[in-house]
């Protein structure tokens, strides 16, 4: 059983991560300071992060850099959004009894896609369809600067693509956040995806899919605005 965080580490871990979704930049322990305001001396804050390294929560890229979240870090910051369940309040849509599912699901993927500024895939199972939007959002994001990393999420679209039907039955309802390695079927374990499969006559799956480095909060929001 791993060591239980305190309150000014779990505040400092969010506060990483927040600040690297963000900026894209390792953060440091001046800049933790200035954000949170927690009242101790600059060595109290770099002793925690040294802490929270050694856990694993967090890594420093460079010797001379600040941290960034690794994968447990990421999954300790979502598991607080989705226990808070900050996003039940949302105004949802109305998926039920659409006349033209395709048509709605070309319209909700563009909307999800632009409001998320990334992008997203839908997947109708009576219909048979996969459809996708926002691939010319994604590839602003600065991990794509690097060109094997453009191929490989371009790789991985396609083979979802090709293969999202049989993947699909082993899909459960509801929302769930898969943070790198954690997804079985996305072999490019520097990516996130947040998804989830609707009760609805349709048998509807929504998603959205991008860096680790991705905007959960909303990200999560978004797509439980069309559950039930």
């Amino acid at each position: 059983m791993g060591l239980m965080l305190t309150k000014r580490q779990k505040d400092i871990l969010n506060g990483i991560v927040e600040k690297y979704i963000s900026f894209a930049e390792p953060v440091g322990s001046k800049e933790i300071d200035q954000i949170l305001g927690l009242g101790v001396s600059p060595a109290t804050v770099r002793l925690e992060m040294q802490k929270l390294t050694k856990m694993g929560y967090i890594t420093q890229p460079h010797t001379s850099a600040g941290r960034i979240p690794t994968d447990k870090g990421y999954r300790f910051f979502v598991d607080g959004l989705l226990d808070k369940n900050f996003y039940e309040d949302r105004e949802k849509k109305d998926w039920q009894g659409a006349e033209n599912p395709l048509s709605l699901l070309r319209e909700i993927t563009k909307d999800i896609s632009q409001n998320a500024s990334g992008f997203v895939f839908g997947f109708l199972a009576k219909e048979r369809v996969f459809w996708k939007e926002g691939l010319e959002f994604v590839f602003q994001e600065p991990e794509f600067l690097e060109p094997k990393y453009g191929i490989k999420f371009i790789e991985t679209v396609a083979s979802l693509e090709e293969n999202f039907e049989n993947l699909f039955f082993n899909i459960p309802f509801g929302l769930r956040v898969q943070i790198g390695k954690e997804n079985p079927f996305l072999a490019q374990g520097d990516l996130s995806i947040v998804i989830s499969r609707y009760r609805t006559p349709e048998d509807l799956v929504l998603a959205i899919l991008g860096p680790k480095r991705m905007h959960y909060r909303k990200n999560i929001s978004l797509i439980n605005k069309y559950g039930r």
